[in-house]
């Protein structure tokens, strides 16, 4: 039952010419909540609201920087609901700007930026762990990554 505070954790692949490949590893502490808090059962979506976030690797990794204290919102309207698994990924819309993980634009990575995050509640069920999938790309800079729910006292977080 919503709200409350869940961690998301995996790794992120980094391509940016002039390095290799890089594996990172992302942290997002998040409070997950109806949208608007509080409004249940009268709720337009969910929530992500991401408390903080940690990432570490080798370089090009610190080329991403974390951006705390973004709100990304899944719309009712897309909610995972395919019976009987439930686990049709939903898009995760953040305002421009702010987005848990920026690629910032640079020489090596001149653009244009693409952002697309989904929410998942499990791989092959809704009762496998659920997650949050990130799509980045600035020119030929690209950061794919996959980031699952971490066990918790109230249970794996699913959104139908």
């Amino acid at each position: 039952m919503l709200p409350f505070v869940t961690d998301f954790d995996g790794p992120l692949t980094l391509i940016v010419p002039g390095f290799a490949p890089a594996t990172c590893h992302v942290h997002l502490h998040t409070h997950v909540d109806y949208d608007p808090p509080g409004s249940f059962p009268l709720h337009t979506g969910v929530s992500l609201y991401h408390l903080a976030i940690a990432l570490s690797g080798p370089p090009p990794c610190p080329m991403l920087v974390p951006m705390p204290a973004t709100i990304g919102i899944i719309a009712n309207t897309v909610a995972p609901s395919v019976p009987p698994t439930f686990v049709d990924p939903a898009p995760i819309n953040y305002p421009a700007g702010g987005e848990p993980l920026y690629l910032p634009t640079s020489p090596v990575c001149p653009g244009p930026y693409i952002f697309n995050a989904f929410f998942g509640n499990g791989v092959g069920n809704f009762t496998d762990p659920s997650y949050i999938e990130i799509h980045i790309s600035n020119g030929p800079c690209v950061a794919n990554g996959r980031f699952r729910s971490q066990p918790h006292p109230m249970g794996d977080v699913n959104i139908f």
